[in-house]
């Protein structure tokens, strides 16, 4: 003997109205509208991304940054901290000696070769991640080359003022000097 399980009875729970079986009239209530979902804007110069191949691999698009020339992060608990390399100033020191070559300016090469060489020094401790160590190194270089940059413009200015002084007659290029004659004895005065 077959039959077919009835649900069981459904009573209304307290408080609630029974459902309505027909829909009241007027029709049936609509539903709530919503507003329309924004569009994309296009693209700011215009460019629409290339659409995708039929059969091609799907390509993942990452926000990854990668930064070159930074050096490696160190972590301390969870904060990260990025060190910014230190100046070596290897390329000032290496411009300031070729000046000094084309210029003849050979005093000078005592301020720039020890330059070259902290710049060097520098350079190898930014590598090696001891950026106070680079710091220090490149301020010494920095330091190099300023003496180099003050000496030459205490040159140049001496030049200028000698060849000022030349031109307007202030000083001539003649020498004078006194003779002392023991035939006469006498001081002459000689200029030639």
């Amino acid at each position: 003997m077959s039959t077919d399980p009835k649900p069981p009875p459904y009573s209304t729970p307290r408080g609630y109205s029974p459902l309505p079986t027909n829909p009241p009239p007027g029709g049936p209530v609509p539903l709530q509208t919503y507003p329309p979902y924004p569009q994309p804007q296009p693209y700011p110069q215009g460019y629409a991304p290339a659409p995708p191949v039929l059969g091609a691999p799907q390509q993942q698009q990452s926000n990854n940054v990668v930064v070159v020339g930074q050096p490696a992060a160190q972590p301390v608990g969870h904060t990260l901290i990025v060190q910014p390399r230190a100046q070596d100033y290897l390329v000032l020191s290496i411009v300031m000696t070729a000046l000094c070559f084309v210029c003849g300016f050979w005093v000078a090469l005592f301020c720039t070769i020890p330059a070259i060489i902290f710049g060097i020094i520098a350079a190898s401790e930014n590598d090696a991640g001891n950026y106070q160590q680079a710091r220090t190194h490149g301020s010494i270089a920095l330091g190099c080359n300023i003496a180099v940059l003050v000496s030459f413009a205490v040159a140049v200015v001496i030049i200028v003022i000698l060849g000022i002084l030349y031109t307007t007659g202030a000083i001539t290029t003649s020498s004078c000097y006194y003779h002392y004659s023991y035939y006469y004895d006498s001081y002459t005065y000689t200029c030639y």
